[in-house]
């Protein structure tokens, strides 16, 4: 088969992640298709996460493939991830959270998926939500699972560049990209800047991200994770605008090496004003241009919905 042919890299950047990391361990240990190359990187964890990940290692006999480095300083996840991603040899990468399971055949399916289709830099599947204890209301004991819904209406479908520009419609765990969209990831990159929403922006830029309508993973969530939450506080919110006006602006830097079609930019320079005044209006409370904003109602994710989630932030 064609994905015995290639190699599969897989990093994870890793903090405090002593409760679950055991269990994704074991679910990336496990695959029907291995990864020929697992790289850890821990940003000093003050829990005991280090030595599960090392003890985990030895007791599997793992060490010619999987690698752990301990940073000496506090990098931040975004910065971790970008050096892991900078230290990958496969042919694929993948990415993967220090929380999450991914389903016996994530890597093996997803290999045949993107080797077999032209024209895909990046490969993302669908996924279960996990939701612990005490990380909804409605969860009282355990955990329970909610099902993302399909992408289009087939089992692989392209991604439309639209309205949700550049928000990334699967989170990084589900991804799996060329490497040789590596060096202007690494290009593009700025500081704070998640690397699955750049990663998905530059792709998708140029037409090049697929979503597999199949889950082959459980993204986990609880009350400690480390991805941003949905909490709808002025901060929060014009953190989440400036870094999508940050990979607009990054992108539009870069349009011409990128090759983009002159459609794309044009979007791009109309979301670029949207975003600014958007931070603008929710960060200084500015009621005239929150209610121009509603003539802009046709560039908002979710239309009115995230029009009045501006409005409600501005003055959190």
């Amino acid at each position: 088969m064609q994905n015995k042919k290639v190699k599969i890299s897989l990093v994870m950047a890793t903090y405090n992640g002593e409760k679950y990391i055991v269990e994704q361990l074991d679910s990336i240990k496990n695959q029907t298709r291995p990864a020929d190359e697992i790289l850890i990187a821990d940003d000093c964890s003050t829990d005991s996460t280090v030595e599960i990940i090392e003890k985990y290692i030895v007791e599997n006999n793992l060490s010619s493939t999987w690698h752990l480095v301990v940073n000496p300083v506090n990098k931040g996840w975004q910065k971790n991830f970008i050096d892991l991603i900078n230290m990958a040899t496969g042919d694929f990468i993948f990415l993967s959270d220090q929380d999450d399971i991914c389903l016996p055949n994530k890597f093996e399916r997803m290999i045949d998926v993107i080797s077999q289709t032209p024209g895909v830099a990046l490969l993302a599947c669908s996924f279960n939500k996990r939701y612990e204890h005490g990380s909804r209301p409605l969860i009282f004991d355990g955990y329970r699972d909610f099902a993302v819904k399909p992408y289009g209406k087939h089992g692989l479908e392209q991604v439309k560049f639209d309205r949700y520009w550049p928000q990334n419609l699967r989170h990084g765990c589900c991804f799996c990209f060329k490497k040789e969209i590596i060096p202007v990831v690494t290009k593009l990159w700025f500081e704070t800047c998640p690397h699955d929403l750049l990663i998905w922006g530059i792709t998708l830029a140029k037409g090049q991200v697929y979503i597999l309508n199949e889950r082959l993973h459980y993204f986990r969530r609880h009350c400690t994770n480390n991805s941003p939450n949905a909490e709808k506080k002025a901060k929060a919110r014009i953190t989440t605008i400036n870094w999508y006006l940050g990979v607009t602006d990054a992108v539009l830097n870069h349009k011409d090496e990128l090759r983009l079609a002159s459609n794309i930019v044009k979007k791009l320079k109309c979301q670029r004003n949207f975003y600014a005044i958007r931070i603008e209006a929710i960060a200084n409370k500015n009621i005239f241009l929150l209610i121009f904003l509603l003539t802009k109602m046709r560039s908002y994710p979710k239309y009115f919905v995230s029009w009045v989630a501006d409005v409600i932030s501005s003055f959190r």
